[in-house]
């Protein structure tokens, strides 16, 4: 006890310095024993340092310092050899407006310090607990601001014991949770500090907990909890009382100060800390069973006594009863985010998190819990706190009979807006209920039905939906309307969708029939375009066999979260409609088309077919094949994309031998991406081994064939081809394998080719190896022989030729075969131009399919291998008297709209430099350049494998069809505006006109799996492929018509020519008699009009109206329109009288 034994005189000096009293050392005469007694007042427990426990000094001023001591008395023990054996204190320890009773013990068993406020000495003090934990927490206010109001505004009041609040606090053993020696090493003990406080029915805990192994300076740990009572009974209509579906909710609030400032690291208690809180301090007010609970998510395997269980902040825990033990099933912890996982329907709907144990704010969290409460059978519970109001949400249905109901975000609301835990009545309790779901499900009848009322996230909903099925028919349906206050988008708008699908026979034809037809229409409505993949889970496509619970069926259909198929969004709208056929009765085809606004177009065409032979009860199904397929332009995003795969339930023989592959041809037209723009690819089962795929291309599976026959036969086969701008690759891989007890034989063959285009070239690489093993067992050892022979084949060609390498078990050898090749003869330049003239003929699909999008665009003239294509784009005419089919003649003579013709020419050959020739028969100025234009780069050909570039030019002559005098007016001048020519530019690939490299030539280099055509970068070139032209723009007319005054041309002549009298001029009389002069009195009278009161001009028109002796009223209101156009319905301006 070294402190005590270190005592002097500086120590007392110290304590004196703080309000000395009384300080009186006394001798014992007959056990010769000193004690040392004094007393003081007004310090804070630091004050203490020099006292405490040496090897917790920092660590006791940590947790006690900020308290403050009103009073204190000491008493020190001294031994007969002069040693200290005890030291004691004893008086007043202030916490907000109270004093508590305080006594700190040292001896050689330890120390402790305790505190205690009874009901007497609290008097008639109005105590808040947040006041108290404010005390406790000794932060200035900084952390009780992090608990809610209804926690901290619970008054402090007398409950069935004497003392109000409790305080302990000792020094702990690891090793055995008691108090620990004096001597007690500081990696084997903790400080655990513990108060209650009672709040008449029930008591709060608190707690410090700090481990002496871990730094000195290091904040303790903090824990608060309050458990919420019972709550009151409710009463449903139809259902009756609803008692209290959980035994208890609690509240707790942890903190951990020091790991929040570590970025990256898990905050809050450790297992090995909620035990030693559970363990408590013997002697305290603690609860004598566990009464910290935390959530155990961890895998059993991974456990250990560091993890961190209870996370720091704020949580609300629901408490069950398992085995007579309470257990923790759901720990809701507020403002901690967690990872979105896949939910269900019903889930997804309620806007809820998974049965996980962490939720935001507003957001709730689940978690098994199954009861039955009377009729009602409970499933799931969960927790959510939002404005103050907690609700406890119930998975919960009930059955009439065959007809099953379930609850759609069923919850029990706890209004806490400036309440506190004491004030709850049944007016705070409420139950609420979005939406309901009826099932009937009793075969071969099937109905569900669900509808939902809900606002949530500034929108109010009514969203529905029924499935009914009746073999052999099925109808589904679903919709949506809601107002949208407030969103990303904008707001506020109104949106609305509507889908509909039934399933039966309908109309029969002679080798098919038509077995179901789907729609729907959106508004402010925005669908989800589906994947190849998830294809077949589209709601329009998805068959009768769409899921056993029609309810969560329905609850995808409706959400509007983004987890479902349709969500909001302003301005975007779609169309959908599709058919299903069966056909020769084993074909099976649904199939939509969708028309997407959002706010560009998209097209898409989606469709499932199912082919199952034969299609019979009484056979075995020999093969079952079920292909999801997919078409989308996105004019937005620039790119079609074309897509089919199937799906893994596909087999052949035996579902053993199950199918897999897909198909993939992507383009992208007019992506905003530079890298993409102009790209395209096709593939079938994926890639060459070596290829790098960027991240936008598709990524296929593998077209193959998976067999397990029996348990000892193992069958794979796959295949890929993948054209690219670049290259062309292919490639296979075939293995087999037999295992019968010890012994193990097996098969395996590969093949890759790498292929260039023009002129066809490839070189391949083909694997094969065939092995044995046996595992042979003695007494005690085994070992394994095996043997194995495997040969490599290099393949090549054109000719075909290559070599084999052998390699059997002990050696390996080399046999080439095929002719020698002599240097390739590459294409000339006349050779090359046919085969570009070939290559661009006939055109992509994509880009026969963009080119339809011109509207009023003229058949193009298709000669054959011609170089040009001729294409009216723009102002075309339609001569009905004309056949239609004489627009494909060479000499098609087009009627067209001089300002809106547009003249496109297509050419096959890439070009470097393009020219147009301007006709001075149209009567344009010589004086103007001529158009014409350089490409930026540089041209190659890349077959002819040379690395100089060439040259390509087009040039364009317009001619006139008939003579400049019939085409211009005599006094025509002539124009300024030239003809206005644009190129075309497209994107080529690379492996035609792109620079040649021998290192990229397969026979030069010898290699299949060359880098940079397997790279993934971009493998087409922007060249010049053609030019649109337009007249120029047409110049207004010389007008020759002079400017016509009407006002003169009204004037007429009182008096014949020369007969006018002459007037002598004469004053006037009065001025105010005559017209104004002024000129701009348009205006002025629009002013009169709009400034005179109504009032003074009503009294005018009555007199006048009254003096006349007419019976008819008349308003006296501006005539608003007539003011507002003086200058077009007046040709003069209204005489106004001079003032």
């Amino acid at each position: 006890m070294d402190s005590v034994n270190t005592m002097d005189n500086n120590a007392c000096k110290a304590i004196q310095g703080n309000g000395e009293k009384d300080l009186k050392p006394k001798k014992s005469a007959t056990t010769k024993k000193w004690t040392l007694k004094a007393s003081v007042e007004a310090l804070n427990f630091g004050a203490l340092y020099g006292l405490l426990d040496p090897n917790a000094q920092d660590d006791v001023v940590a947790v006690l310092g900020h308290y403050k001591l009103a009073e204190l008395d000491l008493v020190y023990n001294y031994s007969s050899d002069g040693k200290g054996s005890s030291f004691k204190l004893s008086g007043k320890m202030i916490l907000d407006k109270v004093a508590l009773s305080m006594a700190y013990t040292y001896d050689q068993n330890g120390w402790s310090v305790a505190a205690w406020l009874t009901a007497e000495a609290l008097g008639g003090k109005n105590l808040l607990l947040g006041d108290i934990i404010d005390s406790l927490a000794g932060n200035n206010g900084d952390d009780v601001e992090e608990l809610p109001d209804f926690i901290r505004n619970l008054p402090i009041i007398k409950g069935s014991g004497d003392k109000i609040i409790n305080i302990i606090c000792v020094k702990m053993s690891k090793k055995n949770s008691k108090p620990a020696a004096a001597n007690e090493n500081r990696e084997d003990s903790y400080i655990l500090f513990e108060a209650s406080v009672s709040l008449g029915s029930f008591q709060v805990n608190f707690v410090h907990h700090r481990d002496l192994s871990q730094n000195s300076t290091d904040p303790p740990k903090r824990v608060f909890r309050v458990a919420i009572g019972e709550l009151p009974t409710l009463k449903v209509d139809t259902l009756g009382e609803l008692p209290q579906p959980f035994d208890e909710i609690v509240y707790l609030w942890v903190q951990d100060k020091k790991s929040q400032k570590q970025i990256g690291k898990e905050v809050g208690l450790t297992e090995d800390e909620v035990k030693r809180i559970n363990k408590g301090i013997e002697g305290s007010d603690s609860p004598s069973a566990d009464w910290l609970f935390y959530r155990d998510t961890r895998k059993p395997e991974s456990r250990k006594p560091t993890d961190v269980v209870l996370a720091a902040g704020s949580h609300f825990m629901v408490l069950a009863k398992k085995a007579n033990e309470k257990t923790a099933i759901l720990d809701y912890t507020l403002g901690r985010k967690k990872k979105q996982q896949q939910q269900s329907g019903l889930a997804v709907l309620a806007g809820r998190g998974d049965g996980g144990a962490k939720g935001g704010k507003g957001k709730s969290a689940m978690a098994a819990c199954k009861k039955v409460i009377g009729a009602i059978s409970i499933s799931n519970i969960g927790l959510r706190f939002e404005d103050n109001v907690l609700s406890v949400i119930l998975d919960a249905t009930f059955r009439l009979g065959p007809i099953g109901f379930t609850f759609i975000e069923a919850a029990i609301g706890i209004d806490l807006k400036n309440k506190t835990l004491r004030d709850l009545t049944i007016d705070n309790v409420k139950f609420d209920l979005s939406g309901l779901a009826v099932a009937f499900d009793q075969p071969p009848i099937r109905i569900g039905g669900i509808f939902v009322h809900k606002k949530a996230g500034g929108m109010e909903y009514f969203a529905g939906g029924i499935v009914i099925s009746l073999e052999p028919y099925q109808f589904v349906a679903g919709g949506l309307y809601g107002k949208v206050k407030l969103s990303k988008d904008g707001g506020p708008y109104e949106t609305a969708f509507v889908f509909a699908k039934l399933v039966g026979p309908l109309i029969e034809l002679e080798f098919a029939e038509i077995s179901g037809i789907t729609g729907g229409f959106g508004y402010n409505s925005e669908i989800k375009v589906p994947t190849v993949e998830t294809v077949t889970q589209f709601p329009f496509l998805q068959g009768s066999d769409m899921s056993d619970d029609l309810l969560t069926y329905l609850g995808k259909l409706v959400s509007i979260d983004g987890t479902g198929s349709f969500t909001v969004r302003q301005g975007a709208m779609w169309l959908a409609a599709g058919l299903r056929v069966s056909a020769v009765q084993m074909l099976d085809i649904d199939a939509v088309f969708v028309v997407a606004w959002n706010p560009s177009i998209t097209l898409g065409i989606f469709g499932v077919g199912v082919a199952n032979i034969p299609k019979n009860k009484e056979s075995r199904t020999m093969a079952h094949v079920e292909l999801g397929i997919l078409a989308v332009v996105d004019f937005g995003a620039g790119v079609f994309k074309a897509e089919m795969q199937l799906a893994p339930s596909s087999y052949i023989f035996d579902p053993s031998c199950s199918l897999t592959g897909g198909f993939a041809l992507y383009y992208w037209f007019n992506d905003k991406v530079p890298e993409r723009s102009g790209e395209w690819v096709f593939t079938i089962g994926g890639y060459h081994r070596s290829f790098k795929r960027p991240d936008y291309y598709p990524n296929p599976p593998r077209l193959g064939i998976h067999w397990k026959v029996g348990s000892n036969i193992s069958i794979v086969g796959e295949a890929y081809l993948a054209i690219t701008p670049k290259c062309c690759m292919a490639g296979g891989r075939l293995q087999a394998t037999l295992t019968a007890g010890p012994l193990r034989a097996w098969f395996a063959a590969w093949a890759d080719f790498l292929i260039n285009f023009l002129p066809f070239d490839f070189w391949g690489q083909v694997g094969v190896s065939v092995g044995i093993s046996c595992k042979v067992d003695l007494l005690i050892t085994s070992f394994t022989v095996s043997a194995e022979v495997g040969a490599q084949l290099d393949l090549m060609g054109p000719p075909l030729r290559g070599r084999v390498k052998v390699d059997f078990w002990v050696v390996s050898f080399t046999v080439n075969f095929g002719p020698d090749v002599k240097k390739d003869n590459p294409p000339n330049l006349k050779q090359f131009y046919d085969m570009a003239l070939v290559s661009g003929k006939p055109e992509s699909l994509a880009a026969s399919f963009m080119s339809v999008a011109h509207a009023g665009a003229a058949a193009p003239n298709t000669g054959k291998d011609s170089p040009h294509v001729f294409t009216c784009r723009g102002g075309l005419v339609q001569d009905d008297n004309k056949d239609k089919a004489a627009a494909t003649e060479e000499k098609t003579v087009w009627n067209v709209k001089a300002d809106e013709f547009v003249l496109a020419i297509d050419v096959r050959f890439a070009l470097t430099y393009a020219k147009v020739s301007r006709p001075q028969e149209f009567g344009e100025n010589p004086d103007l350049p001529e158009w014409d234009k350089n490409g930026d780069y540089l041209l190659y050909a890349k077959p002819m494998q040379i690395s100089s570039n060439i040259l390509s030019t087009l040039t364009v002559d317009i001619l006139p069809v008939k003579p400049k005098a019939e085409l211009l007016a005599e006094d025509d001048k002539p124009t300024d505006e030239n003809w206005r020519v644009t190129p075309i530019i497209k994107e080529v690939p690379s492996a035609l006109w792109g620079e040649y490299k021998a290192s990229e030539n397969p026979r030069e280099t010898g290699k299949n799996d060359i880098g940079t055509l397997l790279d993934g970068k971009k493998g087409t070139l922007p060249r010049i492929m053609g030019l649109n032209i337009k007249p120029p723009k047409p110049k207004l007319a010389d007008d020759a018509i002079g400017t016509f005054d009407a006002i003169e041309a009204m004037k007429m002549a009182v008096f014949i020519e020369k007969e006018t009298p002459e007037f002598k001029g004469l004053k006037p009389a009065d001025s105010a008699f005559y017209a104004s002069k002024e000129d701009d009195r348009y205006n002025k009278v629009k002013k009169i009009w709009d400034e005179t009161p109504v009032a003074p001009r009503a009294e005018i028109v009555d007199i006048l109206g009254k003096g006349l002796g007419w019976t008819t009223s008349f308003t006296t209101a501006t005539p608003t329109r007539l003011v507002e156009n003086l200058g077009t319905l007046l040709m003069a301006p209204p005489q106004i009288s001079v003032a």
